[in-house]
């Protein structure tokens, strides 16, 4: 048992070295943190992000990693995805969405938005940007494997939206 446990330990050792951030690289994290890439164009470096979540009975892990650049380069691409969670309404229902899938009756009493003509509008909305899916008439649902990117947007907003760090005097 006792070897079975060094091995185990070193091997954990060995990993952490590895996410370790290089001398002068400034670690924010291992998931946000950028990591030195080849290739020698204006912006090097890439974002991880990864997740394991369990909501309601159903459990989501996802990880991804994307290059600076590609990011950079396709952002005009990600406009309708951004745009369709942009609105307060939108994100209400896919909140509503993360704990399963859901019936239009139910989303509109969880979401209140005071008609169905309003909710049909922003599912329809979602739908067409591809956040949510309709497996079925009336039944919409946010797919497990958007739980985890969908929460790391969330994270990120925060980390947008947050103010500055109080300096010391």
């Amino acid at each position: 048992m006792d070897d079975r446990y060094d091995q185990l330990a070193a091997r954990v050792a060995a990993l952490e070295a590895l996410l370790a951030p290089a001398p002068g690289e400034l670690d924010v994290g291992l998931l946000s943190r950028l990591r030195r890439v080849g290739g020698g164009g204006e912006i090097e470096g890439g974002v991880q992000f990864a997740g394991s979540v369990s909501i309601a009975g159903r459990r989501a892990v996802w990880q991804a990693e994307r290059e600076a650049a590609e990011l950079v380069e396709r952002a005009g691409d990600l406009s309708d995805v951004l745009s369709a969670l942009a609105h307060p309404a939108r994100l209400a229902i896919v909140v509503a969405l993360l704990a399963g899938p859901l019936d239009a009756a139910e989303l509109e009493e969880r979401v209140a938005l005071g008609s169905t003509g309003r909710l049909y509008h922003h599912l329809k909305e979602l739908l067409r940007a591809g956040v949510v899916t309709q497996p079925r008439r009336s039944r919409y649902e946010l797919p497990a494997r958007q739980v985890v990117p969908l929460l790391a947007m969330l994270s990120a907003a925060l980390d947008l939206g947050a103010p500055p760090p109080e300096s010391t005097p």
